[in-house]
């Protein structure tokens, strides 16, 4: 009698364990983990708990560094945190600390700070600063990256507490140093938005020498020659034309079709570099908080993995992106010459130039590409997609990417 009472008391309390949130919001639930949710989890992860600069100070402060190494005649502007100069500063010619430090040096390092104090609204002005010198070097110059993947040294890192060695990374924003005006160069970015901007190369160059002029006459601009300033943004299309002088023809590795579709405006929705700085604006979002008409975004919590193949047509674009977690969209390709139903995977650099790196499988294609042609052409939005590049190691040269839909506008299946 007695183990039979302790049997109804177990048997009651685990009913009442199983029913306790029957009642409240099934979302709110504690959930198992997907078994993909640390590829999600990837970037913020990588970050701010397993890699972390080896110096750095301030990591909340967002800066645009200009450095330039004179035994190389390279120059190099890029965006980050402190920890991101430093990175430069202590490059080793090798991967050990007895080696000869690779020789960069600052030039100037400009803090961005909006008027409301907001992080990611910063990040934005010091993106579209850093955009403009680039256009600069690369359109108004027409001068191509100078360094290779494996030219700006050896750097340091935490990684789960260990020191490791690794590139310093950043190759596709460097050139040649004595071609450009230096001075003309950081005017440039200084003028961007002179309110939020601040010189703060003496916090890492007490000592910086005097910036070269080589072209006189762009010392009066206050953007790039050739630089459109509608909404502080390049607005020429996502053409063969619009690429970057150091694109080396990739249009080459764009079926013609695609780059005629790609001229066109459906409805209101032009696939220019507007859409893309939006896209970006909403994706590097910490908080999920930014909102876009144009992008069709369900939130930091929604995900859904699908399948992308045909990455080996487009390694050299794949190459471009430094980092592993990138953002892109997807494009439905009706004039496509192989497939009608095509759906393309697009990425975004911080140029913000789209370039495809592959695409759905024919069967997934199948099913949703009329529902994105709807979605861009009655909605005038696109579906943004968070992407991890795979590969590029020895063990797997060809690199390839795990993608994620961040948007519940186009219904996909298991099986996608």
């Amino acid at each position: 009698m007695i183990y039979f009472c302790l049997g109804l008391l177990v048997l009651g309390v685990l009913y009442w364990l199983t029913s306790i949130n029957d009642d409240e919001d099934p979302d709110s639930r504690v959930k198992w983990p997907n078994a993909f949710d640390h590829l999600e989890n990837w970037h913020s992860v990588r970050t701010q708990n397993r890699r972390k600069y080896f110096r750095d100070k301030d990591p909340g402060v967002f800066l645009l560094y200009f450095v330039t190494n004179p035994r190389l005649d390279a120059s190099k502007i890029g965006v980050g945190s402190a920890g991101r100069v430093f990175e430069f500063l202590d490059s080793h010619v090798e991967p050990n600390v007895e080696s000869p430090n690779f020789g960069w040096k600052v030039l100037r390092v400009a803090e961005f700070d909006s008027f409301q104090g907001d992080y990611e609204d910063s990040k934005l002005s010091a993106y579209e600063a850093e955009r403009r010198a680039h256009f600069y070097w690369r359109k108004t110059l027409g001068l191509k990256p100078f360094l290779r993947k494996s030219g700006l040294g050896y750097s340091r890192y935490f990684l789960d507490g260990d020191i490791k060695w690794g590139e310093t990374k950043g190759w596709s924003e460097t050139v040649q140093a004595s071609k450009i005006c230096e001075q003309s160069t950081w005017n440039f970015v200084l003028k961007s938005y002179p309110d939020e901007v601040q010189d703060v190369t003496s916090q890492f160059n007490s000592r910086a020498r005097k910036l070269k002029v080589r072209y006189f006459d762009h010392l009066k601009f206050d953007t790039p020659p050739g630089y459109s300033d509608s909404q502080n943004r390049v607005t020429a299309t996502l053409s063969p034309e619009s690429f970057p002088a150091d694109s080396q023809a990739i249009s080459e590795t764009i079926p013609q079709a695609l780059t005629r579709s790609q001229k066109k405006v459906s409805g209101t929705l032009q696939f220019d570099s507007n859409l893309h700085m939006d896209l970006l604006s909403v994706m590097l979002s910490d908080t999920g908080s930014v909102r876009r008409k144009a992008i069709a975004y369900s939130g930091i919590r929604h995900k859904y993995r699908v399948k992308i193949v045909g990455c080996s047509f487009y390694q050299d674009n794949l190459k471009r992106f430094d980092d592993e977690v990138v953002f892109g969209y997807l494009r439905a390709e009706p004039e496509n010459e192989f497939d009608k139903n095509a759906v393309g995977l697009y990425l975004v650099d911080k140029d913000f130039v789209a370039y495809p790196v592959g695409h759905l499988r024919r069967e997934t294609a199948k099913k949703v590409s009329r529902d994105l042609l709807r979605l861009e052409s009655v909605n005038h939005q696109i579906v943004p997609v968070r992407v991890l590049i795979t590969g590029g190691t020895k063990e797997k040269p060809t690199l390839g990417v795990v993608a994620y839909i961040k948007s519940k506008a186009v219904l996909f299946s298991e099986d996608d």
